[in-house]
């Protein structure tokens, strides 16, 4: 096993002490099979205190996997607002799209499901409620659709 294999076990395994131990030894930006990095792999584990670290520490807050997205996508995914908005006080880009043309708060308003905290997290850090994906929908477009009034009207807020 190398320490690249190590270093993305401890991230998805949230284990603290192992990566403490492994990220002088890699290069924090390093990618796995699927093009994801390390922040990827914390954030969509959920391990907070790690990916807090990473960004401290300089990783790629705007690296795309193979799907295109960020890790900003899968903090709004996980629906974990402390992630998502470490990485966007870090400078992280809520206008980057994914393969299907999804920005972040896409994913977020498409993945709410009455937990809206990573929607107002983007929302606050000026992600752009009507920015359409490849299939010409925005998230305002998305809310209006399933008829959920307090999406709606947070998103129609930055309008």
């Amino acid at each position: 096993m190398s320490k690249v294999d190590d270093i993305f076990r401890a991230a998805r395994f949230d284990q603290w002490e192992n990566f403490v131990e492994l990220i002088d030894e890699v290069d924090i930006n390093v990618l796995n099979e699927y093009q994801q990095n390390l922040l990827h792999e914390a954030t969509a584990k959920g391990a907070i205190r790690i990916a807090k670290e990473l960004i401290t520490l300089g990783i790629n807050l705007n690296q795309q996997d193979r799907n295109g997205q960020t890790p900003l996508h899968y903090a709004a995914l996980r629906k974990n607002a402390d992630i998502a908005q470490a990485i966007l006080k870090a400078g992280g880009n809520t206008n980057i799209r994914d393969n299907h043309g999804n920005n972040a708060l896409w994913t977020a308003a498409f993945n709410a499901r009455g937990d809206y905290s990573v929607v107002d997290t983007l929302l606050l850090f000026h992600a752009d409620a009507t920015t359409r994906n490849a299939a010409g929908r925005s998230p305002l477009d998305f809310a209006s659709q399933i008829n959920d009034r307090k999406m709606i009207e947070l998103l129609t807020q930055t309008i």
